[in-house]
């Protein structure tokens, strides 16, 4: 027995080698025991290992004969692994060799190992009959020894293979799997729990921060499961694919984290720069993931090193961040401590330094899904805090409203959107006579109350304000009183967002604004509607034609009939009688003229003593022209104003309106052509526009279509006449004044074209020009000539330019443009503007000022207006008329109507301009009166932007 024993310490098994590049080498070696109790041994130290480079390799069987396991001149390259056997016992022994591959275990962590080379052939050279299985992240073979034999295994693997060779005893490889099956399946399953917790919380409450969670949680899950082999199984994925999607899984893990780490620790606010370079490494990751699949090695070193970079920069991070307070910060340290832990075992193992034993990686996922775990509750907490946060700031601010509310006649509103819990003070269902409660509840039954036409508008404009979380707003709309009454309110309440961002609570007031939304009815229709007579106004009048002209359908005659009056001798009635019985007699008429029109027709009062009126029935070219002559028959008719008696008279232009019209303002012109053409041909007559009657303005229209081109042939220039101050006699200022230099007629001034432009509404275009030249030369005079009150410029705004809406925007872009100083660029409007529509006018002006305009009041003491208007408009300067300044000093009631607007314009707080001074003696005249500036031909006639800066030169000094 002793002897036996000796024998099988010390000899094995001769292995004999012959190479055909050169020689022969005999190797021996050792035998591993296989009989003993141990559940598994590590062969890799026991192995042999040949390479195969092309010659022949064979082994010398015991018995004599050959086993030939390379015969030379192959081209493949790889590794021959030999390995001894001895089974000591007088009993079979079975065993399960097991070589291990893609395993994390000495893979590296540059250009790892991907384990897709395999064992391709398992030969005996005893004969035994073995076999080679294919498992996932292995290869096996199982044999039985027979007893008291060696048995010598030569295995082929293909260059590059791993090898890590373990031999088991069956049955505990058998609880072996089941073991690790079962914990494999645990970490998968609290994973995957883990995830499915974070979308619930996503779904419920919403958040980037959270759905961001849940992703990293999904991306864990898939690498865990293609750690263990699942998801290449699934595939049915060979060794080469599954490399792949190992690193692949791993690099999408990577990115999730990152992205929900940068939101976690709010890089955005604490180093924006950062968040930004973070971002972009996320985007760079896509690319990464794609080299994974194209090239594993080289995917799989910079995942790895940028996971490990990537753990150690979040942990610096998190610890700087949570130590000046961030409370998000600090609840994530101990998830990146067990992260840490995990990512430094891993490196660790795949160096081979330590944790090389076969429960490393499950040691390792295990550490993952712990800081999985942390991970999630540290998310589920902020969402709590948040809420609660949200609950309790909505208190505080509702209490807050009820104590400053307590003594005022105003209705709290407050609407809980997660719960939608509306509750409105009693107040409110008090004035509508209802139960108190009976607006509490849900916002439906809120909107329930609300008139029909107004709950579409209300809900959409809610969802916008929602949309924006933190926002202030107001929403007017009717609501249904106990007497199916309604009334007007306005709400105005705060939005407080959540974490999303959108608005979880709002809470505001209401209030009773009936009187103020009639007020605006009244003051919108008198927008549209002439003051004096209620008729409807210009603008209104013109909409009103242009649907008429866009009329489709069949007809009976022309689509409409427009007929455009004007009262003859209107004047007499004003200078004899007075500007009163001017109003009356335009009242009277208005109402004569409302009578003699249909339902579907329209009467306007377009200017000063000129109706115009809209037939769309009846429109035939006999029957116009038969309704035109009934109404100035009616009109004509006597009536008495202030005790006599007067008889109106009235011309007519009548136009009708056919398929070549489009524009309503060429159906206007018409028929004011044909008006012309009818006062010319003698008083109260009816003219219906011809063709013909277009011959009388054949002279005008060549200056129109060249005047339509004048401002982009450069024609148009800005000449400025001075405005001097006359308490020291330095120039104060220029009124910016239009020249026309026309290719055949010469210089033209204002007198010449501008009654045309504004006919045919080129005005706006020429408005618009000098604005914008008169801004730029005034920015360049100001920075030359800085004045303790700086230079101005005024320019002449016509009635079109100053009731469009796109003329606000205009001073605002060229205030802003030219940089000038406030005010500094005035508008001149004259009094009989600003009198055709004076809320309107008033309204228009105040927001000019607001803009920093400044605003000028021309050929003041020439109209009628009221001086009750005069003081409700923001003007900053008022000029007085020429005819004025040059009756002066010889007239005594020119004197006193002098000295009254210096005294007025005073009183207001208004500076005053003196128009039309020609000599030494009307410009002492006016000092002596008080008046501040002057301007007129006893300082110079209009001159051009370059002589004006010379002359600024001349006279810009204190």
């Amino acid at each position: 027995m002793r002897f036996l024993f000796s024998v099988l310490r010390s000899v094995c098994c001769v292995l004999a080698l012959t190479v055909l590049a050169g020689g022969s080498r005999a190797h021996a070696l050792d035998a591993v025991a296989v009989e003993g109790p141990g559940a598994v041994t590590e062969l890799t130290d026991f192995v042999d290992r040949i390479p195969e480079e092309g010659g022949r390799i064979a082994l010398e069987k015991p018995g004599g004969g050959e086993l030939v396991l390379a015969k030379g001149g192959e081209t493949e390259r790889g590794t021959w692994w030999f390995l001894s056997l001895r089974n000591r016992s007088d009993a079979p022994v079975t065993r399960l060799l097991e070589n291990r591959q893609a395993g994390l275990a000495g893979s590296g962590l540059i250009w790892p190992e991907t384990g897709q080379e395999r064992i391709t052939r398992v030969e005996t050279l005893e004969g035994i009959d073995v076999k080679l299985a294919e498992a996932v992240h292995a290869q096996r073979v199982s044999l039985t020894i027979p007893p008291q034999k060696t048995v010598t295994l030569a295995m082929r693997a293909e260059e590059g293979a791993a090898l890590r060779l373990y031999m088991w005893h069956p049955d505990a490889f058998a609880a072996y799997q089941a073991r690790l099956s079962l914990l494999q399946g645990a970490l998968i399953g609290i994973a995957g729990l883990l995830f499915i917790y974070l979308t619930a919380i996503w779904i419920l409450s919403g958040g980037t921060h959270t759905a961001l969670g849940a992703g990293f949680m999904a991306a864990a899950v898939l690498a865990l499961l293609t750690g263990f082999g699942y998801t290449g199984a699934m595939l049915d994925a060979g060794p080469a694919f599954e490399a792949r999607l190992r690193f692949f899984s791993l690099g999408l893990l990577l990115a999730a984290g990152l992205a929900f780490g940068v939101r976690q620790l709010a890089l955005a606010h604490h180093m924006p720069r950062l968040a930004e370079a973070v971002r972009f490494i996320i985007y760079g990751m896509a690319g990464v993931l794609l080299l994974t699949l194209i090239w594993p090695e080289a995917g799989g070193t910079v995942i790895r090193l940028a996971l490990a970079v990537s753990l150690a920069g979040a942990s610096v991070l998190a610890f700087r961040i949570a130590d000046e307070g961030a409370r998000p910060a600090q609840l994530w340290l101990p998830a990146l401590f067990f992260l840490d832990l995990a990512a430094l075992v891993a490196a660790l193992s795949a160096m081979g330094v330590f944790f090389t034993g076969l429960m490393t990686e499950p040691a390792i996922a295990g550490l993952l899904v712990i800081a999985l775990a942390l991970t999630a509750f540290a998310i589920a907490y902020q969402v709590q805090t948040l809420r609660r946060r949200a609950n309790m700031d909505a208190l505080e601010v509702e209490q807050r409203h009820a104590f400053a509310l307590a003594g005022a006649r105003t209705s709290v509103w407050d609407w809980d959107i997660l719960s939608d819990e509306l509750y409105v003070s009693p107040l409110l269902e008090a004035e509508l006579g209802l139960d108190t409660g009976t607006l509490c509840g849900s916002e439906l039954g809120w909107r329930e109350r609300m008139h029909g036409d107004d709950r579409e508008t209300y809900r959409n404009a809610l969802n916008t304000y929602i949309a924006k979380g933190d926002t202030h707003f107001r929403i007017e709309f009717r609501l249904r009183d106990e007497a199916d009454e309604h009334r007007w309110y306005a709400l105005q309440a705060t939005c407080m967002s959540g974490e999303e961002g959108y608005a979880v609570r709002c809470t505001g007031t209401v209030e009773d604004v009936t009187a103020e939304r009639l007020g605006e009815e009244r003051l919108m229709r008198d927008a549209v509607h002439d003051a004096l007579t209620g008729l409807p106004n210009r603008a209104l009048f013109l909409d009103r034609l242009a649907r008429a002209v866009r009329r489709t359908g069949a007809f009976d005659g022309p689509r409409a009939a427009l007929i455009v009056l004007d009262l003859d001798r209107f004047r007499v009635v004003n200078d004899t009688l007075g500007f009163g019985a001017g109003d009356t007699l335009l009242v009277t008429l208005a109402r004569r003229l409302e009578g003699m029109i249909g339902p579907e027709d329209t009467v306007a009062r377009m200017e000063g003593d000129e109706f115009a009126v809209l037939l769309t029935e009846g429109t035939a070219r006999e029957d116009a022209l038969e309704r035109a002559a009934a109404i100035l028959d009616v009109l004509g008719q006597p009536l008495e104003l202030r005790g006599q008696e007067v008889y109106p008279v009235a011309s007519a232009g009548l136009a009708l309106c056919e398929d070549r019209h489009e524009r309503p303002e060429d159906l206007l012109k018409e028929a004011e052509i044909a008006l012309f053409h009818a006062k010319r041909s003698g008083k109260a007559g009816v003219e219906l526009f011809t063709h013909d009657l277009r011959e009388g303005m054949r002279e005008q229209l060549p200056l129109e279509q060249d005047l339509r081109r004048a401002v982009e042939r450069e024609e148009m220039e800005a000449y400025y006449q001075p405005i001097m101050s006359l308490a020291d006699g330095r120039v104060a200022g220029f009124e910016a004044l239009l020249r026309w230099h026309h290719p055949e007629r010469g210089l033209l001034t204002p007198d010449d074209f501008i009654p045309l432009a504004e006919e045919t509404g080129i005005i706006i275009d020429l408005g618009r020009f000098v604005l914008e030249r008169a801004a730029n030369d005034l920015s360049g005079w100001q920075k030359l000539f800085p004045l303790r009150r700086p230079l101005f410029v005024s320019v002449n705004v016509s009635s079109r330019q100053l009731l469009r809406h796109d003329l606000i925007q205009d001073i605002e872009e060229i205030l802003k443009e030219s940089q000038i100083e406030p005010a500094s660029l005035k508008l001149e409007v004259t009094e009989s503007l600003v009198m055709e529509n004076p809320e309107l006018a008033a309204r228009m002006l105040r927001r000019i000022k607001k803009k920093g305009a400044g605003l000028s009041l021309d050929d003041f003491g020439t109209g009628y207006s009221s001086l009750s208007y005069i003081q409700r408009f923001p003007f900053d300067t008022l000029k007085i008329d020429r005819s004025f300044v040059s009756e002066s000093p010889s007239k005594d009631e020119a004197y006193v109507i002098v000295q009254a607007m210096v005294m007025l314009a005073k009183g207001l707080g208004l500076d005053v301009v003196a128009e039309g001074v020609e000599t030494v003696e009307q410009e002492s005249h006016m000092a002596t009166l008080g008046c501040g500036f002057a301007q007129g031909f006893r300082y110079g006639p209009a001159m051009r932007a370059n002589e004006a800066l010379k002359f600024i030169a001349r006279h810009w000094q204190d």
